[in-house]
């Protein structure tokens, strides 16, 4: 299969490379960027240099948000390819090398276009090409549609979320045309600008409703749609009971999702017992593997732990978090006193939107990563990896709730890279799981050399 060793190692490398471009911009790294000739800090960001850290609000918000975007479309783009090679080693029949190849020259397009156009110069050529990858990567989503019907109950979910998927890349094309109106274009910015930190500010604003249902869908249903490949993978069978009841959820979690663009904060009737059920049936079918792989004394044992351990880090870190928070939005809890919309807890809510994308961000990014060795050949040094990757994140993700969790009312404080919870947790958290991902990196080219893949 020297097709799938090439998009396999294609894809996680592309996937790096991006990675890396984001993490060379962290602040840590100022020393690094300078070294390499790249400014200290970019125009228009967070940082103000009269006192030496970021503030709540950017500088240059035009400039911010049109880097962010970009940037995480380019991120989603090398994922959503990463998710179809790994769809393509338990479905070759559906997602053929044609797909893939289209789903690679798209991630290639979306990244140079997205990232040179964001951070090299906005040239509309630029654009052009970011907008042709994004185009292209719709159209192999579409031919995976379009392969036929499915033909078992696993296939059945994947092919319902992958038109729901479909559904929501059109949606975030018409938010995108709106930038073509400059009235329209002005308003959304300021919406989302103000969304960082009271998102009851911009609910009048059509368009920031339309990207936030685009958003939020696309996001559940890539995790959905990545659980049960790697679910696939471990076991390969899932009952029909089961199926319609995770496809269900996963469905009306999307649906609910896409009516916040015509109905608003109102679509939360449908999203919030939906995604529940989802997440809770997700779970499930975690501990399902899970009992059918024994042990995690072999790798595709250590994968289905690690599933189980992600989810239940996901209903900790960001499901229960949230639940509470959503709660004391507008009155004050036993847990969150003032109520949660009260100015003292700005600083709170842009680091928990901040943390809680991140993380949905990187459980996607490490259910991938598992899925893809437990395709390769069992050895310890990728059961090393697959641990570290799973620790990794487990820590993490507890460090990021507690870090943004509103216990204290006080002023925002500037510099959050000097709380000991990000300094001796989260940090820590990412590092070990970094050491995982380049360990089964390395194993990844090896195999692939070897012809293992």
């Amino acid at each position: 299969m020297v097709g799938a060793r090439f998009h396999v190692v294609a894809a996680f490398t592309l996937t790096l490379l991006v990675i890396g471009w984001g993490v060379l911009l962290s602040p840590g790294l100022e020393r690094v960027r300078v070294a390499l000739g790249l400014p200290a800090h970019l125009e228009g960001s967070r940082y103000n240099p009269v006192v030496g850290a970021a503030e709540l609000v950017p500088s240059n918000p035009e400039l911010f948000v049109a880097r962010t975007v970009h940037y995480y479309h380019a991120l989603f783009a090398c994922l959503l390819y990463s998710m179809l090679v790994l769809a393509s080693l338990a479905y070759p029949r559906r997602v053929d090398s044609n797909v893939l190849v289209l789903a690679l020259v798209a991630s290639l397009f979306t990244v140079f276009g997205g990232l040179g156009y964001a951070y090299v110069k906005p040239l509309f050529s630029l654009h052009g090409v970011f907008i042709a990858g994004l185009a292209f990567l719709y159209a192999a989503g579409l031919l995976v549609v379009l392969k036929g019907l499915p033909r078992e109950p696993v296939e059945a979910a994947l092919w319902v979320i992958a038109i729901l998927l479909l559904v929501g890349g059109t949606i975030g094309g018409y938010v995108g045309s709106v930038h073509m109106d400059e009235e329209k274009s002005r308003e959304l910015l300021e919406a989302v600008v103000a969304a960082r930190i009271d998102p009851d500010q911009a609910e009048h604003v059509e368009a920031w409703r339309a990207r936030t249902a685009h958003e939020h869908a696309m996001v559940a249903l890539v995790l959905a749609a990545t659980l049960l490949l790697v679910y696939k993978i471990l076991s390969g069978r899932m009952g029909r009971g089961l199926s319609v009841v995770y496809t269900g959820s996963a469905a009306l979690t999307a649906l609910g999702s896409y009516a916040v663009w015509f109905l608003g904060e109102k679509a939360h009737v449908v999203i919030t017992p939906s995604s529940l059920i989802l997440i809770f049936t997700a779970l499930l079918l975690a501990l399902k593997a899970y009992r059918m792989r024994g042990k995690p004394i072999d790798l595709r044992g250590v994968v289905s732990l690690g599933l189980v351990i992600g989810t239940v880090a996901i209903i900790g870190g960001v499901v229960v978090t949230g639940a509470i928070i959503a709660v004391s939005i507008d009155k004050p809890t036993r847990f969150i006193s003032p109520e949660f919309r009260d100015t003292s807890w700005d600083w709170s809510e842009l680091a928990f939107n901040i943390g809680h994308w991140h993380v949905l961000i990187a459980a996607w990014g490490t259910a991938l990563l598992l899925g893809l060795l437990a395709y390769q050949p069992d050895t310890r040094l990728l059961r090393i990896a697959a641990w570290l990757v799973v620790v990794g994140f487990l820590v993490y993700t507890v460090g990021e709730a507690v870090y943004s969790f509103p216990w204290v009312p006080q002023p925002y404080h500037p510099n959050p890279f000097k709380d000991p919870v990000v300094k001796y947790v989260i940090e820590p958290g990412i590092a070990v799981q970094s050491i995982g991902v380049a360990v089964a990196y390395l194993a990844t080219l090896l195999n692939s050399v070897k012809r293992r893949l």
